[in-house]
């Protein structure tokens, strides 16, 4: 009888493993189009290969000096579903857009000075002058008492006194207002404005990294398919599987 028991419980052990492998494995095989359709690009003079997960809205393109993709927070997920679809079960506000531009397009190579003088100018800007102190890790600055306070305000990245990144977010208004951000910084190949929903500002480091990590996998056709074949099922628990 206990024999009979043990077997009952192995047979229950497996079958539950086997389950779980299928569970796991389904998202893969089903979205396996996903990490062989290649859109290959060159961008800035530098030979891209992107998944067309990440290339699923109607604005996404590569190529000249430019490309606009989509992801899915982290930054780094593909889009699995319609946007239309995600936005009515109030998880597009995940989405993570990815503007990058190549980083020489203006003829300039002192990128810490142009990124300093693009800061300036969103201060000036949106006169957000006014340092209130550090906020998720970053030095936060908005409008001084006597400025109309419904400008952008910004958040800064600095290491010591360089300039790593920023980033300027809208203000919620009025209950209809959804705030958005837009993240600015580069690396070697590129620089970036980065466009989610104010919400996400508190993760904003691991945005940057995913992103970053996401693009760096775009660099050969191998790499770009592992990636991707890694990130379909977070994306999966995170638009179809919650």
């Amino acid at each position: 009888m206990r024999s009979m028991f043990k077997i009952s419980g192995i047979i229950v052990s497996a079958t539950l493993l086997i389950l779980l492998l299928i569970g796991f494995l389904a998202p893969n095989k089903n979205y396996e189009r996903l990490v062989q359709n290649i859109h290959k690009a060159n961008v800035g003079g530098h030979e891209l290969f992107i998944p067309k997960g990440y290339m699923s809205t109607s604005h996404s393109s590569a190529g000249g000096e430019s490309g606009s993709i989509d992801t899915y927070y982290p930054g780094s997920a593909p889009i699995l579903r319609g946007p239309s679809d995600l936005w009515k079960e109030d998880k597009w506000y995940k989405n993570v857009s990815i503007l990058f531009y190549d980083l020489y397009r203006n003829g300039s190579r002192d990128f810490e000075k142009d990124a300093q003088n693009g800061l300036q100018g969103f201060e000036s800007h949106f006169r957000a002058t006014k340092i209130v102190g550090n906020q998720y890790g970053l030095i936060y600055q908005t409008q001084p008492d006597n400025i109309k306070n419904d400008l952008d305000e910004l958040w800064i990245e600095r290491d010591g006194d360089r300039l790593i990144s920023f980033i300027n977010c809208g203000k919620k208004i009025s209950e209809r207002t959804t705030p958005q951000c837009t993240h600015y910084f580069r690396d070697g190949w590129f620089s970036y404005q980065i466009l989610y929903d104010k919400r996400l500002l508190p993760e904003w480091k691991m945005i940057q990294t995913n992103v970053l990590a996401l693009m760096q996998s775009f660099r050969s056709e191998k790499a770009a398919q592992e990636f991707i074949r890694q990130q379909i099922p977070i994306a999966y628990k995170q638009q179809i599987g919650e």
